[in-house]
């Protein structure tokens, strides 16, 4: 074979791995994330304050002092939604955290606190709320949200719906 002719071949064949390698890198891309969601509070004669915070992983209660609403003794079913949809940011191989602080400032009574969740369909992600409980009197307590991709090269979607509840009791 001629040097002119193993010149061409050459070219020709490394233009081929060029193509492949492109088509390759294109079909690896990484899938989209997008997840908004809010967090309802409810409150019915408490006196409680409840702070929150979004992160990577579960926040210690200290860590968590960003107030979000505090509901004294004359609360009657009074509700807020708190919406998160911009502090859900996913970064590839992390979890999203929710972490919620509930603080009874009442001395004299106990509370308690359910987490539901009421979202309706998610793709590719998993979220899982801690259960609720009893706060005595003068304590606070921690309840998380943790929300989990399943397949990174997947789009992710879905809108989060959870409701807390304070009650006396």
């Amino acid at each position: 074979m001629s040097l002119k002719a193993k010149l061409v071949s050459t070219i020709a064949a490394f233009c081929m791995v060029i193509c492949l390698l492109s088509v390759g890198i294109w079909a690896a891309s990484t899938g989209t994330v997008n997840v908004g969601g809010t967090v309802s509070f409810t409150a019915t004669d408490v006196d409680v304050t409840i702070y929150g915070v979004v992160g990577t992983a579960a926040a210690d209660a200290e860590d968590i002092t960003t107030e979000i609403v505090t509901w004294d003794a004359a609360s009657t079913g009074d509700t807020l939604t708190e919406d998160w949809t911009n502090a859900l940011n996913f970064t590839k191989g992390q979890d999203i955290v929710i972490s919620l602080k509930v603080v009874n400032n009442n001395e004299e009574r106990a509370v308690t606190v359910t987490l539901v969740d009421d979202e309706t369909a998610a793709t590719n992600y998993t979220h899982t709320p801690s259960a609720g409980s009893s706060i005595a009197a003068g304590q606070s307590a921690v309840y998380t949200i943790t929300l989990k991709v399943t397949d990174w090269n997947k789009k992710v979607e879905g809108t989060l719906s959870y409701d807390l509840t304070v009650t006396n009791g």
